[in-house]
């Protein structure tokens, strides 16, 4: 049997462990529309208040009006839509609408949800407004919805408790 010189065997060798290491890699390429981290958390809560009192005060200006409210009981259904990025291109987004039922009970932490990564639309009948806020993987969010009812306006001799259409916030921020 003949020997090969030792340079050109190293040579085979290097060549071959290089080939198997390229053809793993290659088998199962990285996939960047699903992230790594897994998705982020969500917490949903519904605060209603209904003002059912007027505290008038004197002022430098005239009368301030301080409105005395309490929570009440309410729920409220809001729907998270998932927002195309132009990145995905020709690409499906594997992401769904959730629908979600928010109660304001005192005693319930919130409506908890996992969204994957991406942006988001916010869309709550009766709200002006559709924010998009962006969901990062393994983030913690906290979605807080305001109702507020009634308000307070100054009057010549103190203060008056008027009726209003339901008053909606929306605040979407780091839990």
């Amino acid at each position: 049997m003949r020997r090969l010189p030792r340079y050109l065997g190293v040579g085979l060798s290097l060549a071959v462990t290089v080939a198997v290491v390229v053809a793993a890699e290659a088998a199962e390429p990285p996939n960047s529309l699903a992230p790594a981290g897994g998705p982020a958390a969500l917490r949903a809560t519904l605060v209603h208040r209904v003002v059912h009192a007027c505290q008038s005060s004197q002022v430098d200006a005239g009368v301030a009006c301080f409105a005395r409210s309490e929570r009440m009981h309410a729920k409220v259904t809001i729907l998270l839509q998932p927002v195309r990025e132009p990145s995905l291109g020709s690409r499906r987004d594997a992401r769904a609408p959730l629908t979600l039922s928010i109660d304001s009970d005192d005693d319930d932490p919130g409506e908890a949800v996992a969204l994957q990564a991406g942006l988001w639309r916010l869309e709550w009948p009766g709200y002006p407004q559709q924010p998009v806020f962006r969901a990062v993987s393994r983030a913690r969010l906290q979605l807080l919805l305001t109702v507020n009812r009634g308000r307070c306006e100054p009057t010549p001799s103190g203060c008056k408790l008027l009726p209003s259409p339901a008053e909606r916030r929306a605040e979407i921020r780091p839990d």
